[in-house]
């Protein structure tokens, strides 16, 4: 298992609580920081990856948020391990199109890991649900056309 983590843990406040993590449980060759990537490399990633996990927190700000990565990682047919934090909630349901859990709880997050990597099957059937929330709720091209059948209505 390969954890990759995207953005620039040098501007985290909690850089030094996460080396103490990597050290404490020998992690250092799993893990790899990339940093900010341009488009293209970030999109291999997407493309080769078994999960992606969100895991928001209770805060004003996530409260009233939609993650916007969420809908990339469901375009992209990734299985999503997520917090029942923001509007995700209204799009996702755990078993069905993600992995859907009460944030602030790393022991369930730990368990929905080794649950989505010991059941490639479920991770599958879970990805491919979450693809198709993607494609009903958040695709360009279908909701251009549902805006289009709208304003159609009225002429």
């Amino acid at each position: 298992l390969k954890f990759v983590f995207t953005g620039n843990i040098e501007n985290s406040p909690h850089k030094d609580e996460i080396q103490n993590l990597i050290d404490e449980y020998h992690l250092k060759g799993d893990i790899t920081f990339t940093g900010f990537l341009p488009d293209d490399q970030l999109d291999l990633y997407f493309r080769y990856a078994s999960m992606a996990i969100i895991n928001k927190g209770r805060t004003l700000q996530n409260k009233y948020c939609f993650a916007s990565k969420a809908a990339e990682y469901l375009a992209y047919s990734i299985a999503v391990i997520t917090t029942k934090v923001g509007d995700i909630k209204f799009y996702l349901t755990d078993g069905n199109n993600a992995y859907v859990i009460q944030p602030d709880d790393p022991k369930l997050l730990a368990e929905k890991i080794a649950q989505a990597f010991n059941n490639n099957a479920e991770r599958e059937r879970i990805a491919i649900g979450g693809k198709g929330v993607f494609d009903l709720n958040f695709d360009y091209k279908i909701q251009g056309r549902r805006l289009s059948q709208y304003l159609i209505s009225f002429a």
